[in-house]
């Protein structure tokens, strides 16, 4: 099926999935204010990952989970081992991945495993990469990487590592 997400929307509404309209949010609060519009405690946030480039990579998001009790998990997970990759000299992006994560936050690999035992209190994190960045990241624009980095897309650390010639004041 390829649609587009308008028209998944519509499809959801027929079946009284509760869609939140789009919500501009500037900080963690915002958002979860936003996200509580649809449910308490089931979300789904679409986000921006950054892969190195003059323009952006695409698009990927973490979802995180808690386990409230003792349980099993299987996980498939494709594309683990070769990360989306840049084009004209873009970077590439983070890989797809799972990892279990326990209260001393230890991780391990589950990309793909069967019958996984996780205790009470261990959280799960599943990685669903993004598109890899496109051209030299150091010629995209320094008010560009500026916004990326006040929206908190961005590290310091990705500043130096990626766009040495943008000073942050």
């Amino acid at each position: 099926m390829n649609i587009h997400e308008y028209q998944a929307k519509e499809l959801l509404k027929i079946f009284n999935v509760p869609i939140v309209k789009g919500a501009l949010v500037e900080d963690p609060e915002d958002a979860i204010e936003a996200a509580k519009t649809v449910s308490d405690n089931l979300w789904v946030v679409k986000a921006q990952i950054h892969a190195g480039g003059r323009g952006k990579g695409g698009l990927g998001v973490y979802f995180e989970f808690e386990m409230l009790e003792d349980t099993y998990i299987t996980t498939v997970v494709e594309r683990t081992l070769f990360p989306p990759w840049g084009l004209n000299g873009g970077k590439e992006a983070l890989a797809n991945n799972c990892y279990v994560i326990d209260q001393e936050k230890k991780s391990i690999e589950v990309p793909k495993a069967t019958r996984v035992s996780v205790t009470k209190g261990k959280r799960i994190l599943l990685q669903c990469g993004g598109g890899g960045g496109y051209g030299d990241p150091e010629e995209r624009e320094t008010f560009k990487v500026l916004d990326d980095y006040k929206q908190g897309y961005i590290s310091e650390q990705y500043i130096k590592k990626n766009h040495p010639n943008v000073k942050l004041s």
